[in-house]
């Protein structure tokens, strides 16, 4: 079972992998042949972007794959008042009827 989930994660991020590097790479082969000026602005508008968007998905495809924080994430975006009460236990109180007494001395000496 451990191996099955753990092959499912290892396919998740590499298809992340194939889906960033191979149309820029694609691109750059085309262009090394045969240079065109089509191919240098889809190669500079578009998929220089991808392998940055692939880093930037990542951590979330991993995050996805971990039982106990995918149980967290899950619950605090599909229940997100159900956490309601606990927000509220941790409030500050104001502190009512106390008088504050304070001395202040002069380092002045009396010379009277």
């Amino acid at each position: 079972n451990r191996s099955v989930k753990l092959g499912a994660q290892l396919i998740a991020i590499g298809m992340i992998y194939v889906v960033g590097w191979v149309p820029y790479s694609l691109i750059v082969l085309i262009q090394m042949f045969q240079s065109s000026q089509e191919l240098v602005d889809i190669l500079s508008r578009f998929l220089a972007y991808l392998p940055y968007l692939q880093e930037l998905i990542l951590p979330f495809v991993a995050i996805l794959y971990m039982p106990e924080v995918k149980g967290k994430l899950v619950a605090l975006f599909m229940f997100p008042c159900s956490n309601m009460n606990r927000r509220h236990q941790n409030r500050i109180q104001a502190i009512h009827n106390q008088t504050i007494t304070t001395h202040i001395h002069s380092r002045i000496p009396n010379h009277c």
